[in-house]
Order: C-alpha cells, then sequence, then structure tokens
C-alpha cells in the first residue's frame, strides 16, 4: 500500500514505483520521493497511461494520513499536497469524460470523511485550503446531499473562517451560501444547532470572522423568500441590523453596506421595513445630517447609500414613507465644494431613484424646486469641477436621463420625453447639445465615452433625437474614422450611429441626404 503503481497501472514502470516507494517508506524520507512521483504522472498523462481510479482514492488517503498530516516539515507537507492535487485533476480529466457519476465515486470512495474533512481542520493552511476546495466541488456537484449528511462537516467549514487570513477563508465562504441554495442545506447552516454554535463562536474570535459570517448572512438572504425567512428566524440577520447602530464606527459602516446590498431584495426590504430598520437608519441619517463635522457625519454617505437601494427598488415607497431622506440628498447634492466627495455620492445615490418613470415622476413632481438647484448645480460642475468628479457626474447623469423601462402608453412616453427634456435644459444651458459635441472630442476616454453613450440615451427622446441629427458639426465627427481610433471609442461612436439609423423615418426630416447616405453606409460597414 502506497506504491505510485496503484494509481499508474502500467506494467513498465510498476517495478520502478514499487522499488522507489519501498525506499522513501523504509528511510522515512519522502521528499525525493514525492519529487519522483511528480515526474512520473506528468509522464503519464503526456503517454496517457492507464490509470485506476481506485487506486487513486487509495493513495490519497494513505498519502495524507500515513505522509502529510503526521509531518511538521513544511516541505513535506507542500510537495504531498501537490501530488494529491496532481492525482485528483487527473482523475478529474478522464472521469468527468467517462464516468458521469465521477462526484458520487468520489464520496463513496472515503475520500470525504477521512481526507477532505480532517485536511481542513489541520494547522497547515495549505492543507485547509486543500480540503475546502474540494469539499466545494463537491457541494457543487450532485452529491450535496451526501457532504451535507456527514457529521460535523458543516460547524467545521464555518471554523475554517475564523482564520481569515488564509485562502481556504473565501472558498469556506462560498461553500456556505452554496449550500444555502437549497433547503437541506439551509437548515444545515442556519436551524443547526452546532452550526449556529460555531458561528457564534467564529464570530468572537474577531470583527473581520464576524463580518465573513455577515456576508454569508447577506448573500444567503438575497437567495429567496425560504432563506431570508429562516436566517431571520436565526437571530443573525437582526445581528447584522445591530451592528449598523452600535458598535464602533467601522463596524457600522461595514453594516450599513451590507445592509444596503439587502435593501435592492423585495422579500428583505419588507423584513427590514417591518422589523423597523428603515425607521432606525432615518433616524441615524436626520441626526448626523444636522451635526456637521460630527463623528456620525461620518455616516451619511452609507445611509444615503443604502436609501439609494431603497429608492431604486420602490422609489414611490421611499419618496411617500421618507420623504426627509431625499430632501437630504438634494440639500448635499448642493453642498459647497469642502463637501465635494459627498456631494457627487449624494446625486449618485438620487439618480438611483430616478431610474425609473415612477421614480422620476416623485422627483419631479414632488421636488420640482430642489431638483431644479440640484441639477443646475451639478450641470456647472460638469464645466467647473475636477476630471475625476466629472467623470462621474456623467456617468450619473446617464443613469438620470436613461429609464430602467420605457413606458408602453403613448400619453406616459410623452410625459417621460417631457420631463427629461426639462431635466437635460437645467444640466446644460438652453438644452444645448454643444456641450457633449465638446466632450466627445475631449482626449479623456473616460469622459469621451460616457459622452457617447448619453448621446445614445438622448436618441430615445425625440427631442434628444432632433438636437444631435440637426448638429452637422457632431454628426460629420461621429462619420470621421480618424477620430477616435481605440476599440471603446469606434464601438460607441457606432452605437450612437446605429440608434440615428434605426430611427430612418425621424431622420429623414432633420437630415440632409448627404448625412444620411453616410451614417447609413457607415452603420453597414460597421466600427471597424
Amino acid at each position: 500500500m502506497g506504491s505510485l503503481s496503484q494509481f499508474i497501472v502500467e506494467d513498465s514502470v510498476k517495478e520502478k514505483l514499487d522499488d522507489a516507494f519501498t525506499k522513501a517508506k523504509s528511510a522515512g524520507t519522502w521528499i525525493e520521493y514525492l519529487d519522483d512521483c511528480h515526474f512520473f504522472l506528468v509522464k503519464a498523462k503526456s503517454e496517457n497511461a492507464k490509470l485506476s481510479f481506485q487506486g487513486a482514492g487509495e493513495l490519497v488517503q494513505f498519502y495524507y494520513s500515513d505522509v502529510i498530516s503526521i509531518s511538521d516539515d513544511d516541505d513535506v507537507i507542500h510537495k504531498g499536497i501537490n501530488l494529491l492535487n496532481q492525482m485528483l485533476d487527473m482523475c478529474r480529466e478522464i472521469y468527468k469524460r467517462e464516468c458521469p457519476d465521477w462526484h458520487q465515486q468520489l464520496v463513496g470512495s472515503s475520500l470525504l470523511s477521512r481526507c477532505f474533512l480532517p485536511a481542513i481542520k489541520h494547522s497547515n493552511k495549505d492543507v485547509v485550503y486543500f480540503g475546502m476546495k474540494e469539499i466545494l466541488q463537491l457541494i457543487e456537484s450532485s452529491v450535496c446531499k451526501d457532504v451535507m449528511k456527514m457529521d460535523g462537516i458543516v460547524p467545521a467549514i464555518i471554523e475554517v473562517i475564523s482564520d481569515h487570513a488564509t485562502r481556504a477563508t473565501p472558498v469556506a465562504k462560498n461553500a456556505l451560501i452554496k449550500l444555502c441554495q437549497t433547503e437541506e442545506g439551509l437548515h444545515s447552516v442556519f436551524a443547526n444547532r452546532h452550526s449556529l454554535d460555531a458561528m457564534t463562536k467564529v464570530a468572537a474570535r474577531s470583527d473581520t470572522a464576524k463580518f465573513i459570517i455577515y456576508e454569508v448572512v447577506q448573500q444567503s438572504c438575497m437567495l429567496g423568500s425560504s432563506q431570508l425567512s429562516m436566517i431571520s428566524n436565526s437571530g443573525w440577520l437582526d445581528a447584522l441590523v445591530e451592528e449598523a447602530s452600535c458598535g464602533d464606527t467601522l463596524s457600522n459602516m461595514v453594516a450599513l453596506q451590507l445592509l444596503s446590498g439587502l435593501m435592492e431584495n423585495d422579500g428583505a426590504l419588507q423584513h427590514l421595513t417591518a422589523a423597523g430598520v428603515l425607521a432606525k437608519l432615518n433616524t441615524s441619517l436626520q441626526l448626523a445630517h444636522s451635526q456637521p463635522g460630527s463623528l456620525a457625519a461620518i455616516h451619511i454617505p452609507d445611509l444615503l447609500k443604502a436609501f439609494g437601494r431603497v429608492g431604486s427598488n420602490r422609489p414611490e415607497f421611499l419618496c411617500e414613507e421618507y420623504s426627509g431622506v431625499v430632501t437630504i440628498m438634494l440639500e448635499c447634492c448642493t453642498r459647497p465644494a469642502a463637501d465635494s466627495s459627498l456631494a457627487v455620492i449624494a446625486f449618485e445615490t438620487l439618480t438611483q431613484v430616478a431610474f425609473t418613470f415612477p421614480g422620476k415622476k416623485r422627483l419631479h413632481y414632488d421636488y420640482n424646486s430642489e431638483l431644479k438647484a440640484c441639477l443646475v448645480g451639478v450641470g456647472e460642475k460638469m464645466v467647473n469641477g475636477m476630471m475625476a468628479e466629472r467623470v462621474r457626474y456623467l456617468g450619473a447623469i446617464i443613469n438620470m436621463l436613461d429609464t430602467q423601462q420605457m413606458p408602453n402608453d403613448r400619453i406616459e412616453l410623452d410625459e417621460l420625453s417631457e420631463l427629461m427634456q426639462c431635466w437635460y435644459s437645467f444640466l446644460f444651458p438652453c438644452g444645448s447639445i454643444a456641450p457633449l459635441n465638446k466632450m466627445i472630442r475631449l482626449p479623456f476616454p473616460e469622459i469621451h465615452l460616457q459622452a457617447y453613450e448619453l448621446l445614445t440615451v438622448l436618441t430615445k427622446y425625440n427631442w434628444g433625437f432632433k438636437l444631435i441629427a440637426a448638429h452637422n458639426g457632431l454628426l460629420e465627427y461621429l462619420l470621421d474614422r480618424s477620430a477616435g481610433q481605440d476599440k471603446r471609442s469606434k464601438e460607441a461612436k457606432y452605437g450612437v450611429v446605429s440608434a440615428l439609423v434605426q430611427q430612418m423615418e425621424q431622420l429623414q426630416e432633420i437630415a440632409g441626404e448627404r448625412i444620411i447616405h453616410k451614417l447609413c453606409t457607415y452603420r453597414r460597414k460597421g466600427a471597424y
């Protein structure tokens, strides 16, 4: 037991393999032998040698239990793990093609219980990563239920998170989230006493480990209503909510960021609303906003982002129930230059609320004067602001003027078009296309690419289409293939030209025959 001839079943190399193993075992030195094994495996792979899956299973268990797990030599452990990886990878290549129930055979070979599970409890980080990687592959396969039946495996996976500095930690986190995709797996993580005890112990060891647990909570909650309900019953969702309002400043900020992700999920948002979470966040925001310069004010960006997610999901709910939050967003947008970073964040958040037609209407009719002041101010910053801010503002303007889903009703479509024309005129003086004509000519990709994208958005509205189609200088620049030689610029220009040509009837009413012919030719020849 132990010779590589159990895996490479070729008579031509059996004697060499057996002799090499016998010498290594009798001498008790494995380094050279493991190097020899690597050589033989590479050779076997290149020559398509006959391999034994059963032999591989036996050898992986042997080398783990009799060499790796009892060694205190890092070189032996490292080379031993490489050997196990090499054998298992060779098996995968063969059995994925030839054996549909490959993972079932892997579990049936006792590798899970005798090798992979003990490996994730090992003190060496490379060994833990090896075991965790193999377990994740099994969880992602058809044998996930068999993995969950293994006594103590879920608490053991949770324990891996406690050593957050290792490569195995994100693998363990992904494994837990994958388990929560099924009812049985969800129960094994969030309704099993031993698993919940393990989570509590791991979270108590460090803030980093605690927030990795919270990441599992957040991402699992977003999987569906069953997950949300069970995780809520476990108490871990309430713990995350509590973290956002208690403890140190950094913990508050990270918890808020995680909660923000949940706000886009209808079920999670309803739960958080019913639990009074939004009310607490609203109180925190109002307090922080009333005390500029205070420690509480540090949380304003994250609080705004959290409510921005609410607004993108349910804009009418936000405007009706938390109108004060929208008012703060608008006020922050017009803050003086000293708060320029907060102003950008506030405007980016506001555009999330405005990304749907209902959201646009509520903002326009309920906050008309404040919104106008905000947009006029943003327009001025697009001219006078720092380059990095202009880039972010332009990206937010694209979201502001675009719409997630255009209305099917003609009356609503006309109303939307009228609103967007009004907003555009606030942003750019007299509603002129000239600012965008300048931006697409700038040598900065981060600006001119977004300017092209905004032009494409404007073609969705009659007034925007007319502005572009009636500007000969802009059209000539779009048609000039010598301008904008990089791949992304060419594709962006082509997108604008295609959007114009697709509305040929309207184009014929505005542009001359020569320009129309050039646009059609440009589109036919493609971006390059």
